[in-house]
């Protein structure tokens, strides 16, 4: 209990705390309470399903697992508050249910994996997170991998020598959007990859993102976008600029994706490389069949 100031059960006469969770979830503080104590662990395990965490500035130095619908979010009008897995664990924040959100943290310290975790998760989001490879051998900033319709909106990843945001093998994203949409990622080995991803039930949207400057040296070749053996996928709004290698490039076994209205230039070798089949659209900064 040590790791809680209070809860604050959100009522009904309050307007904004009505509209943002549901009547009855409760909103529970949580201030650092040193090294020894995994503070928004504990906020973890006492909490209901569809309750708040309001995490307060300071610095949380553990990994953190999150198994039941939660938003966990920074306090307002404070500095970021940072989760910092300080190098001891390969995940700093594994989503292990449905409904999870995350909101204005900085998440920093995976030792050679995964910042933010998703494997098999129906549904969640990530909204203005500052992800860093802090310990240099992480590989994704966010990871989605099997199924999903995960939001990831307005992060920015820096410095992971695979991808800043990476989705793979998604069968299904349940009739709904897998978005990566308004983020930056820059110091990276790529800014996002769309890998192993198919199938009529799969709609994953990669849009308004500005990806940039991801130049380092890692698992593959450094680009802004890289769509691997993913068909049908939507990249539409985005800026890859001054990339190491190519701002955007489709491998041979992508068919089908569509690019609108994307800039690219400035790029190591080529701004668009597109190997694959069928890739068409309109209003681009290179040159493609219309749809």
């Amino acid at each position: 209990m040590r790791a809680l100031r209070r809860i604050v059960l959100a009522v009904l006469f309050i307007p904004a705390l009505a509209a943002a969770q549901p009547a009855g979830a409760a909103t529970i503080d949580v201030h650092p309470r040193g090294p020894a104590v995994n503070a928004v662990q504990r906020a973890i395990n006492r909490a209901e399903p569809g309750d708040r965490i309001r995490v307060h500035h300071g610095r949380y130095r553990h990994a953190i697992e999150v198994d039941k619908p939660l938003r966990i979010v920074a306090a307002r009008h404070e500095r970021r508050p940072v989760i910092d897995a300080r190098c001891l664990d390969s995940i700093a924040v594994d989503v292990q249910a449905n409904g999870v959100a995350l909101d204005g943290l900085r998440i920093v310290g995976s030792a050679d994996a995964f910042t933010v975790n998703f494997i098999n998760i129906r549904r969640g989001s990530v909204n203005d997170l500052k992800l860093v490879n802090t310990c240099g051998q992480a590989l994704y900033g966010v990871n989605v991998y099997g199924r999903g319709a995960i939001r990831i909106t307005g992060n920015h990843a820096r410095g992971y020598r695979d991808a800043g945001y990476y989705v793979g093998s998604i069968a299904t994203t349940g009739s709904r959007v897998l978005a990566i949409r308004d983020n930056t990622a820059t110091g990276n080995n790529r800014g996002a990859i769309v890998e192993d991803s198919f199938g009529d039930d799969v709609d994953i949207r990669v849009i308004g993102n500005d990806f940039h400057d991801n130049t380092i040296d890692g698992e593959g070749v450094p680009s802004g976008i890289f769509v691997h053996n993913s068909d049908h996928t939507m990249i539409r709004g985005n800026r890859t600029d001054d990339n190491g290698v190519y701002g955007i490039h489709v491998d041979p076994e992508s068919d089908g994706n569509v690019f609108v209205g994307n800039s690219s230039a400035g790029n190591g070798t080529a701004d668009f490389f597109d190997e694959g089949t069928g890739s068409c659209g309109s209003g681009n900064s290179f040159p493609l069949p219309a749809c």
